[in-house]
Parts: C-alpha cells; sequence; structure tokens
C-alpha cells in the first residue's frame, strides 16, 4: 500500500478548502513534505493551472503552481520522496519545454519524478494562451509521443502536426528508464472506455467478427432453451437436462471460435496483441505464485460444478431426505445446507484468488500510459480545479 502526502494551499477551492489553509505559508508547505519524506509518505503531487479566468473563481479558485517549477523545489527539498504533477495541463507548454523541465527533474532527484498528464478543460484558459481548445486532444496525443522521443532517443526525430524536429540531441535523459512514469488522468467518456479496455482481458485470436455471431447465438441459444422458446421447440426446457446458461455459452464460444478462423486479420491482430502484451507485462501472475494455477483451476472448476453446476443435484439429499424433515442434519432442507455451504466455500475461493493468487494485488510495475493507440480519444482530463 502506497500513501500520499495532500500538502494543503496548493489550490484554494471554497467548496473543499478549510479556512485555515489559506494562510499555509511556501515555508510551511516545504516543512511539511520534508516531514512527510521522513515520515515515510511516497509520493506528494501538485496541480496546475496557468491563469483563471474571472467567471471560473468559484469553481476553480485562483491559486496554483506550475507544476514542473512546484515538483523542482519539492524534489529539492526531499530525499527519497516521489513528486508527481497531479494533473499538468499539457497542451499549453510546448513539449520540448515539458521533456526538458520534468528530465532535468527526474535527474537532479535520482529518478524521483512522475507525470500526470492532462488536456484541460478550460476554455477560456486555452484562448488566453492562444492555444486552439478543440484540437487539445489531438496536440496531446502528438505532445506524448514526442517527449518520449525526446526522452528515450539517442538521436531524436519526430514529424507532426503540432511539433517537428531532427537533427537534435536533447539531454539529461530522465535517470527512470525507459523514462519516467507518465500517467493519464481523465474523467471522459473516452477515458473511463480506455480504463475499460485496460481492466479486460481477451483471447487475441478472437475477431470482431466472431465474438458478434457468438454473442447473438449464445442469446438464441437461451432463449430457446427456456420457457419462452422451449415451447417451440421439441427438446422442452433445459435439454439434456443442462440449463441454458450452459447452452448460451457453448454455442457463445463455439461460433466465436469458428468464425473467428474464417475471419483472421493480421493488422487487427498485431494490434491487439499490443495490449495483450500490456496487460500481460503489468498484471501477469508473479513466477513464485503460477506453480498455485493448476490449483487454481482445480477449485475454481471445482466450485462451479457442484456450487452451481450439475453437482450441485448433490444437495438434495446428502443433508437429508428432502421429504421428511425430521432427517435435515442441519433443520433445514439439505439443499438450503449445501447452498450455504458453497457459499462459504466460495467465498474462501474468492480469497484464495484475490490474495494468495494476488490476482487483486497492484501492479508491482509502474503502470506507464499506453501511447500506440491513443490517436482515437479526445482527452478532458483535469476537472475541476
Amino acid at each position: 500500500m502506497n500513501f500520499v502526502f495532500a500538502i494543503p494551499h496548493l489550490l484554494r477551492l471554497k467548496a473543499t478548502a478549510q479556512a485555515w489553509e489559506a494562510g499555509v505559508t511556501g515555508a510551511d508547505q516545504t516543512r511539511m513534505v520534508k516531514r512527510a519524506d521522513e515520515l515515510g509518505y511516497d509520493m506528494i503531487s501538485t496541480p496546475e493551472h496557468f491563469i483563471i479566468p474571472n467567471e471560473h473563481l468559484d469553481l476553480s479558485g485562483p491559486h496554483y503552481f506550475h507544476a514542473a517549477a512546484a515538483q523542482a523545489y519539492f524534489a529539492g527539498a526531499t530525499q527519497r520522496i516521489l513528486i508527481n504533477s497531479s494533473v499538468a495541463i499539457l497542451p499549453l507548454q510546448h513539449p520540448i519545454v515539458t521533456a526538458k523541465a520534468l528530465a532535468t527533474i527526474d535527474w537532479l532527484s535520482s529518478g524521483r519524478a512522475i507525470a500526470t498528464f492532462g488536456v484541460g478543460w478550460l476554455e477560456k484558459e486555452f484562448e488566453i494562451l492562444g492555444v486552439p481548445f478543440k484540437e487539445r486532444g489531438g496536440m496531446a496525443d502528438e505532445y506524448l509521443a514526442a517527449i518520449i522521443e525526446l526522452w528515450t532517443s539517442d538521436a531524436p526525430c519526430f514529424e507532426g502536426k503540432y511539433v517537428s524536429f531532427r537533427d537534435v540531441a536533447f539531454e539529461p535523459k530522465p535517470v527512470q528508464k525507459p523514462h519516467l512514469p507518465i500517467w493519464v488522468g481523465g474523467d471522459s467518456d473516452a477515458a473511463l472506455k480506455r480504463a475499460a479496455r485496460f481492466a479486460s482481458g481477451w483471447w487475441p485470436f478472437l475477431t470482431r467478427q466472431g465474438i458478434v455471431v457468438g454473442l447473438v447465438a449464445g442469446l438464441i441459444a437461451v432463449t430457446l432453451t427456456e420457457n419462452i422458446g422451449a415451447q417451440f421447440m421439441p427438446w422442452g426446457r433445459w435439454p439434456m437436462t443442462l440449463h441454458s446458461a450452459f447452452w448460451g455459452i457453448f454455442f457463445n464460444l463455439s461460433l466465436a471460435v469458428i468464425v473467428s478462423t474464417f475471419t483472421q486479420n493480421k493488422e487487427e491482430h498485431d494490434h491487439k496483441m499490443i495490449f495483450h502484451n500490456f496487460l500481460h507485462e503489468h498484471s501477469a501472475l508473479p513466477k513464485e505464485k503460477r506453480g498455485l494455477i493448476p490449483v487454481a483451476w482445480i477449485i475454481v472448476i471445482g466450485w462451479f460444478f457442484f456450487g452451481i453446476g450439475p453437482g450441485a443435484v448433490i444437495g438434495n439429499w446428502i443433508f437429508g431426505d428432502p421429504t421428511n424433515a425430521a432427517t435435515w442434519l442441519f433443520g433445514i432442507p439439505s439443499i438450503w445446507s449445501w447452498q450455504i455451504l458453497w457459499w462459504a466455500l466460495g467465498v474462501g475461493m474468492m480469497w484464495f484468488l484475490a490474495y494468495k493468487m494476488e490476482l487483486s494485488r497492484v501492479p508491482r510495475k509502474e503502470v506507464e500510459a499506453l501511447h500506440e493507440d491513443i490517436g482515437d480519444i479526445e482527452f478532458d482530463m483535469d476537472r475541476p480545479g
């Protein structure tokens, strides 16, 4: 678990700030970050705005630092704590200047800098600074790529709509390799879509066509093996005594695989592998846990089979004759006892998967923004403030 120290008076919002915070000075903040460093806090961060129009003062407040300048000062005042921006407005500064500032901070702090970027939301601020607000998403994409090129290439070269350079040198490089961590924050629909994509695994073999056909087939199968459809079909409800969920999953997966076999696309597959490899790199099981994978499969399959699958039929009689209350072992119908038992075992299974297998752990490697597919989104980050 990591702890972030929240420095008072980095911004001043009427809705959230306490009255005493306005009296906190720079000298006070310096003493606070030094003490946070000594106490073992893991990170401090600073928000950013350059100028606030009067009509937004109630929402945003007037008081903000230049994020990189504040990061540099706090880094110089401390020894070990990480120094983050939260959130630096990426399109409002030239990316070469941003790259130089952050690389300098990382170099001088022995690798303690983190960059959290947003694209901004305050249109008037962009207007005052002469930056096209409606192009900020594309600018952010390009700026990120240019910054990473400067940080990682011995001969930086970049050609874009908003920034270009070649035949140049750029040092110092960040101490952290391949570069200092980049975090991208946001609460827009586009940002949430990306979060959802990163939170889901997938089998790269499956194609879009296969998935669509499989979903439709699964829905049809469930419908035709339940009461609503079984009345029109000769097999009745639950053919072969198998639940409609089984038939839905069976036809879903079967047709998804079959259709995917005939609709493979190398370009699409390679594109998906970028994300597959990203997830594997950051979220794969640690080596010391991989020996538990067979055990986990046995536990999960066993629980599904006996807890909610065909094996649950045992629960009808194992704790007593369902027609004779005198035989009920725990004073309740056998199936109730069975369900309570497997509910408890299910809790144990989730504990095993989440903690023993570490499937719920925070990635041990710092998660960095994946930029290969960032151009399809329009960011709307850094709100409020």
